[in-house]
C-alpha cells in the first residue's frame, strides 16, 4: 500500500510538470532557424512540402533535456532522419552555437540543432509560448499542432503519436506495430473514444484534472473500442486520464476538453 502512494504522489508531480511543459498554440507560426552548422530552415517550407515536424524545446542545462535527448535522437533514427516523411529538429533557448555543439556531442544528437543565441532559438521559443522544457511537440502537414506536448518524450512515446498520426518508422521498423493503447479525438468537446490494451478483460479509468482531483470514473472492457460520454459537464482545460487494472496504473493519457 505505501509504495502504490508513492507511486500515485510520483505521478501526480509528474501531472503538474507536464501541465507547464507545452506549447500554447494550437496552429503553428512560421519560424525561420539556422542550425550550428550553418543551414537555415522555414517551418513552413518544411510542411508545405507534406512533412509532418517534431521540434524539441530545449534548454542545455535542462537536466529532463539532457535525459531524454537521446530518445528523441533515436526516434530521429527511426523515422529516417528527416530523409521520410517527417522532419526533427532541436531548439534552444539561451545558449551559444558552441554550448549546442558540446551537448549534442555529449547526447549524440545527429538532428538539425538550432541554438537560442545564435540560431534564432530564444525567438522560436517566445513565438510558440513555450512555457517549461523539454517541451516536444508534433505538427502536421496543415500546420496544426496534434500534439502540445509528448511526455514524457521517450522514444515509444515520440514514435507512436507519430504512428498514430499516420507516418510510418523506415525499414525493418515499418512493419505493422503492436496494439496500442489509445484515446480520441484529442482535444475533445465532452465525448472520448478508447481502446485500451491490458491482459485483464476489464480495467478501471479515472480522469483527473490538472490539481489531481478526480472528475470521472468508471469501467470499461479492453481490447475493444468503448466510448466515454458525459464529460461536457466539466471546465475546459487539461485532464489526465488514468486507467488501471487490479495491480497497477498501466496507462496514462493527457486529455484536453474544449
Amino acid at each position: 500500500m505505501r509504495m502504490k502512494k508513492i507511486l500515485w504522489l510520483f505521478c501526480l508531480t509528474m501531472m503538474a510538470l507536464v501541465g507547464r511543459n507545452q506549447t500554447l498554440l494550437e496552429e503553428a507560426v512560421n519560424i525561420q532557424v539556422k542550425d550550428v552548422d550553418g543551414n537555415t530552415y522555414a517551418l513552413f517550407d518544411i510542411l508545405d512540402a507534406g512533412k509532418h515536424v517534431v521540434i524539441d524545446f530545449y534548454m542545455t542545462g535542462c537536466t529532463y533535456c539532457q535525459l531524454y535527448a537521446p530518445h528523441i535522437q533515436a526516434s530521429y533514427e527511426h523515422f529516417g532522419e528527416n530523409g521520410g516523411d517527417v522532419f526533427f529538429m532541436t531548439i534552444d533557448k539561451g545558449s551559444t552555437n558552441s554550448d549546442v555543439r558540446a551537448f549534442d556531442l555529449e547526447y549524440g544528437i545527429t538532428m538539425p540543432s538550432i541554438s537560442g543565441l545564435e540560431g534564432g532559438g530564444n525567438k522560436s521559443h517566445s513565438i510558440f509560448e513555450i512555457q517549461s522544457t523539454p517541451t516536444v511537440i508534433l505538427i502536421a502537414p496543415d500546420y496544426t499542432i496534434l500534439e502540445q506536448v509528448v511526455w514524457p518524450p521517450s522514444t515509444e512515446n515520440i514514435d507512436s503519436v507519430l504512428i498514430e498520426a499516420g507516418v510510418m518508422p523506415m525499414g525493418s521498423l515499418s512493419l505493422a506495430p503492436p496494439p496500442q493503447s489509445r484515446v480520441w479525438p484529442n482535444p475533445s468537446s465532452g465525448s472520448l473514444s478508447l481502446f485500451l490494451v491490458d491482459e485483464e478483460p476489464e480495467v478501471s479509468v479515472h480522469l483527473f484534472d490538472a490539481m489531481g482531483r478526480k472528475r470521472f470514473s468508471t469501467t470499461v472492457e479492453t481490447h475493444r473500442v468503448v466510448s466515454l460520454n458525459g464529460l461536457s459537464g466539466l471546465s475546459r482545460g487539461i485532464y489526465w486520464l488514468q486507467a488501471e487494472n487490479h495491480q497497477a496504473i498501466f496507462c496514462t493519457k493527457k486529455i484536453v476538453l474544449q
